[in-house]
C-alpha cells in the first residue's frame, strides 16, 4: 500500500510539471518577447542599484582600503565603513622586508 502512495505522488508531480511545461509552450512570441524586456528591465535596474550603492560606500568611505582581503573581509562581515590602514609594526616590516630579500636572491639571482 506504501508503494501505491508513492506512485501516486510522482504520478501527481508528473502531471503538474507535464501542465506547467503546456503552458509554457502555449504562451506566444509576443507574451516571449515582453517577458523578456520585463526581465532585462528588472536586471538594468538592480545592476544600477547595486552600482550607486557600491557609489555611495565609497563617497563614505574616503580612504582607500589598504587590501583587497580586508574588503573582501569588511563584506563578508556587512560593515559599511572600512576602516583605514593601520600603521604596521616595524617588526612586521622588518620581517617582510627579509623574506622579500630572501626571495629575490633566490629567484633573480640563481
Amino acid at each position: 500500500m506504501n508503494m501505491t502512495r508513492r506512485f501516486q505522488s510522482i504520478i501527481m508531480c508528473m502531471k503538474i510539471k507535464m501542465y506547467r511545461i503546456a503552458s509554457i509552450l502555449q504562451m506566444n512570441a509576443e507574451d516571449i518577447k515582453k517577458r523578456q524586456e520585463y526581465l532585462k528591465a528588472r536586471r538594468d535596474k538592480l545592476v544600477a542599484l547595486k552600482k550607486e550603492a557600491r557609489s555611495h560606500q565609497l563617497e563614505m568611505n574616503k580612504t582607500r582600503p589598504s587590501s583587497a582581503r580586508t574588503v573582501a573581509e569588511a563584506t563578508l562581515k556587512g560593515e559599511q565603513e572600512l576602516e583605514a590602514a593601520q600603521a604596521i609594526d616595524p617588526s612586521i616590516l622588518q620581517v617582510r622586508r627579509a623574506l622579500a630579500a630572501r626571495l629575490k636572491a633566490e629567484v633573480v639571482h640563481k
